[in-house]
C-alpha cells in the first residue's frame, strides 16, 4: 500500500516533493501523483488525518478501483478453440 497519508502530511508541512520522496523512499513520480490527485480533489492534509490509508487512497484514486478487479478471460471458449485445427500448438 502506498504512503499517501505521510506524503500529504509532509506536503502540508511545506516539504518539497523531492525531499519527501527521499525521506519515504518512494519515487518522485509517486509524490507528484499524490500531490496532483489531492489538488484535483481539493483534499487538505488535515482531512486526510481522519481517514484510513485505504480510504484515503480510494478518495485520491477512485479510477484504480476498477483496475484492481480485471475481467477474467473466457476459459471455456479458449479451451474449445484450442482444439480447432487452425490454432497452432
Amino acid at each position: 500500500m502506498s504512503q499517501d497519508k505521510e506524503i500529504l502530511t509532509l506536503l502540508g508541512q511545506g516539504q518539497s516533493q523531492r525531499r519527501i520522496a527521499a525521506m519515504l523512499h518512494v519515487s518522485r513520480n509517486t509524490v507528484a501523483r499524490v500531490a496532483r490527485a489531492a489538488e484535483q480533489y481539493q483534499l487538505q492534509p488535515q482531512a486526510a488525518l481522519g481517514l484510513s490509508e485505504e480510504e484515503l487512497h480510494q478518495q485520491l484514486f477512485p479510477q484504480e478501483q476498477d483496475a484492481e478487479h480485471p475481467a477474467l478471460p473466457d476459459f471455456a471458449y479458449i479451451h474449445i478453440r484450442s482444439f480447432c485445427v487452425t490454432v497452432s500448438r
